[in-house]
């Protein structure tokens, strides 16, 4: 506590949060946005197991469970770099180079692409070795949910960098609307999907939110793109 005190003491006594006054408005809506973001954000993340408990048995919420710990440790690998990239982003569209953040991004996704594609291949074609070596040939039919689910990890790890992305550009605003209206859709068929195809179906709607954020995110990063361009010319 003396230590933290001591290294921050002029943020401690205020003198320089006031150089913020300014800004309390935008800082605001920055903090509203991006804590209703992470709301639906693990709305997103819990409500198919919600959904598909209410509609099957333990054992098709067991099976739909294994597929998901594997395909999420993908996104758990790459969670680290959002940590990496989120200052640089901030710090190189302040400096007005955004030029080289498109530049960036694009050689980064290439980079990621290829990396993820090949190993979300080795992952279908190892799904039933992974899964007898792991929790037993007891859960095999967890190999199908697998091989489904790893294209909404491979999708969400490829694209991680859109996130940070647009808060650093300051629409924190635009992912709160998009994650709000890819869980009230996702709800909406889910319990549909979910109705008639078991884990199955469940599985095919976890891609769905990544599919959808991800693709509405690029459209707007494309649109955002052209714009820089157009005045840089």
């Amino acid at each position: 506590y003396t230590i933290i005190r001591k290294n921050l003491s002029d943020y401690w006594n205020g003198t320089k949060l006031k150089i913020l006054k300014d800004k309390n408005k935008e800082i605001t809506k920055f903090l509203i946005s991006t804590n209703i973001r992470e709301f639906m954000s693990i709305f997103n993340k819990n409500m198919d197991v919600i959904i598909l408990g209410y509609f099957r048995n333990p054992f098709e919420i067991g099976i739909y469970k294994i597929a998901k710990n594997v395909v999420e440790i993908l996104i758990f690998v790459i969670n680290p770099l959002y940590i990496v990239i989120y200052p640089w982003l901030t710090k190189m569209w302040a400096a007005e180079k955004k030029i080289e953040i498109i530049q960036s991004v694009k050689k980064l996704t290439i980079i990621l692409g290829i990396a993820i594609l090949f190993i979300s291949l080795i992952t279908v074609v190892l799904a039933p070795l992974i899964i007898t070596l792991t929790v037993g040939n007891e859960f095999i039919k967890a190999v199908t949910p697998i091989r489904i689910m790893i294209w909404g990890s491979a999708i969400a790890s490829i694209f991680f960098w859109l996130s940070p992305f647009f808060l650093s550009i300051g629409k924190p605003a635009f992912l709160t609307r998009v994650n709000t209206f890819s869980a009230v859709t996702m709800l909406i068929l889910s319990l549909i999907v979910t109705y008639y195809f078991g884990y199955i179906g469940t599985s095919i709607m976890y891609i769905y939110p990544y599919f959808v954020i991800h693709l509405i995110a690029l459209l707007m990063f494309s649109r955002i793109t052209k714009g820089i361009k157009h005045e840089n010319n």
